[in-house]
């Protein structure tokens, strides 16, 4: 059996000359048996590998961002130039950008001439044979997902010396799912690209023209594929969850070999020549990702956001191989616990402690769907309202601004002493319009906005650490992605799999809405932490795991489910939080919300018809058509109403008015549909 490094020894050694010495930051005694874990995680997916011996697993390491589990990593990975009996040992490691690859790469080569380590990238693409011969070999997950769909460029990622690698780390988890997506409106495109260049054949010499009656017979081919799968797509039926709708179908593209004849050789040469511009391009795109879509096991039709379309969907990971992948929020999100081949590592509990950080929740509920803020986001309005946000959260101190002007200033202060650093994160759309704005007016006097602020949106916090000194988070609506996410990333577990092979699932359908919830709440929940964990909290002040003073802003939202869920995961998985509800943090009279709209009357207001009539009826069974007629509710809140009362069967809230009524005059549900009858029956 192989020697390989010491896990203890080696996180105590991180800790000192690398965590402490090298980077200035505090250490702790549970970050460093974290460390311990993470590389007892790696020799054990090694031996896993080489001894071929044991079931594959899966190991998920869930370190917080600002952990330190990268540099962790590439400490670890420094041994293998250190100590000679490793040298046999090939590492795979795929992480998000090109610069971090780089940056690991030249870290773990302590000299010129020891080159352990490299990169393999679109700008810095390695030969087969340095691929070969590069034991720890970094990659972006842009070179991961297409080595994914071609076996042979994967082999020779994953192949060391003639031998493949033994350790795999996926690192920063962006997704853990492969997908690929054709609408119908795709296959019209291509359809029409193909006509157009069926009628091309006159702007090719005679030569040529018995060459392209060969690929007019591929083209025709394709167009036949094309039609065939927009009439399956129009056709197709079915609920899949109650969110949209699934045909399982064989796998239409398994035959087609022309597909890839298409995309290589003479034939291709002579296409591109007839349109050498945009057709041509976009022709094969679409031909790429079915050919994708080709090799995948699972394919179903939807309609849903995208409208109809063919879509497939894969785990982002190596077949047979022990893989470790770091996942700063595998705790929170569900979809791991799906997986029956995936463990997650258990870690201290604790690493940090957030007793200095105060999460604000506003008071007022706003609602900040991703097209209301977009609606609302005028030049006007963020005018009106943005600087009086920022006013509260750091209000401008006319002292300061006089003293940046003083030449002196600089030495007599530092500048960030003087100053909050604000990260505003809200979506892509609105981040856009709030940046313009602040470019509009940074040189007018009349807006004296703060220097400190930086306007972040979903999507483009991923793996960045430039945060790291801002001081204050405010977050202005959730990302809520598209139900074909959820599907996507459920059709990969065991109960989707099983769903999508048996088109009739009613038997199964409750435990698959509870889990496609549950993924789906779990995945914005982890959206949320890491984006505050972006920001000066993630840093560990003392021994005790303790962070840095911080606060974060939490706009109140109307989807209340999602916004209760995420409340909880923070306060679980931010020990010591101090939460308090803030009346002064506000955004807009336009985007406040009550249960009927903005131009409905106040949910308490319907409460109080639906009491103020039912309290007159004596005991007995009622149906409820008559009891909506004679209190006058309308039929959406009397909906939320009878959704209200069944609640309070099963789940009792005395702090809600409408239960606590229920419960004194005995008011109950019996029945479904147009049966359902309330009963009153008074104790």
């Amino acid at each position: 059996m192989i020697s390989l490094p010491d896990p203890s020894a080696l996180a105590q050694e991180f800790s000192d000359a690398v965590w402490t010495k090298e980077f200035s930051n505090v250490s702790s005694p549970k970050l460093i048996e974290a460390w311990k874990t993470l590389f007892h995680t790696y020799n054990d997916s090694i031996e896993n590998n080489q001894s071929c011996t044991q079931p594959v697993r899966k190991k998920v390491v869930s370190m917080p961002t600002g952990t330190g589990k990268s540099q962790a990593t590439i400490h670890y990975l420094r041994k293998f130039y250190d100590l000679e009996e490793l040298e046999d040992i090939g590492v795979l490691v795929i992480t998000f950008f090109t610069a971090e690859a780089e940056q690991a790469c030249d870290s773990i080569n302590k000299s010129e001439i020891a080159h352990t380590a490299n990169y393999h990238s679109a700008d810095h693409n390695l030969s087969d044979t340095l691929l070969g011969n590069t034991q720890v070999l970094y990659i972006t997950h842009a070179q991961y997902l297409l080595a994914l769909q071609d076996s042979e460029r994967l082999k020779k990622l994953n192949t060391y010396r003639k031998k493949p690698r033994s350790l795999i780390i996926i690192d920063e988890s962006i997704s853990q799912i492969n997908d690929h997506r054709i609408t119908l409106d795709d296959f019209r495109t291509a359809t029409s690209k193909i006509t157009e260049l069926l009628e091309a054949d006159n702007l090719l010499q005679d030569s040529d023209k018995k060459k392209l009656k060969e690929e007019k017979d591929y083209l025709n081919s394709i167009m036949k594929l094309m039609d065939s799968l927009e009439n399956k797509i129009t056709r197709s039926s079915g609920v899949y969850a109650s969110n949209e709708q699934i045909e399982t179908i064989k796998n239409p593209l398994a035959s087609l070999n022309c597909l890839k004849s298409f995309c290589s050789g003479d034939k291709a040469k002579i296409l591109k020549r007839i349109d050498s511009s945009t057709n041509f391009l976009e022709l094969k795109e679409l031909i790429d990702t079915l050919i994708a879509i080709q090799t995948q096991d699972i394919c179903y039709f939807s309609k849903g956001l995208y409208g109809l379309a063919l879509n497939t969907v894969s785990w982002i990971d190596i077949q047979d191989k022990n893989t470790v992948i770091l996942d700063a929020t595998a705790d929170i999100n569900q979809i791991y616990k799906l997986h029956k081949n995936i463990d997650v590592v258990s870690i201290p509990s604790k690493l940090r402690r957030y007793k200095n950080v105060t999460l604000h929740v506003s008071e007022q509920i706003y609602n900040l769907g991703r097209k209301q803020l977009d609606e609302w986001s005028t030049l006007e309005n963020i005018r009106d309202h943005f600087n009086q946000l920022i006013e509260y959260l750091s209000p401008f101190k006319e002292e300061y601004a006089l003293e940046v002007l003083s030449a002196e200033f600089d030495k007599r202060k530092p500048k960030n002493e003087l100053e909050d650093k604000i990260l505003i994160v809200t979506h892509a759309n609105v981040a856009k319009k709030i940046r313009d704005f602040l470019n509009i007016i940074k040189n007018d006097y009349r807006y004296p906005t703060h220097p400190g602020i930086e306007i972040g949106h979903w999507g483009n916090l991923t793996g960045k650490n430039d945060f790291k000194d801002y001081n204050k988070i405010v977050i202005i609506g959730f990302f809520n992605k598209p139900e074909t996410h959820t599907t996507n990333l459920h059709i990969t577990s065991d109960t989707g799999l099983c769903a999508i092979r048996k088109y009739n699932h009613s038997d199964i359908a409750e435990e698959i809405e509870s889990e496609r919830t549950e993924i789906k709440h779990s995945d914005l929940a982890a959206e949320v932490i890491q984006a505050i964990n972006r920001i000066r909290c993630r840093s560990v002040i003392d021994k005790e795991g303790n962070c840095s003073k911080s606060d974060i802003y939490l706009l109140n939202t109307s989807d209340r489910n999602s916004f209760n869920y995420v409340l909880n995961k923070i306060e679980k998985h931010m020990p010591e939080i101090q939460i308090l509800t803030d009346s002064n943090l506000v955004l807009s009279d336009g985007l406040k919300h009550n249960s009927e709209g903005r131009t409905g009357r106040p949910t308490d207001e319907y409460d109080n018809m639906f009491i103020n009539y039912v309290v007159t009826l004596p005991d007995g069974t009622y149906k409820t058509s008559d009891i909506k007629r004679g209190s006058t509710v309308s039929e959406r809140p009397m909906k939320r109403i009878w959704k209200s009362i069944q609640d309070a069967q099963n789940n009792y809230d005395d702090s809600n008015t409408l239960h606590a009524f229920c419960k004194e005059h005995g008011i109950s549900l019996r029945g479904s549909g147009r049966g359902k009858m309330m009963v009153k029956s008074k104790k």
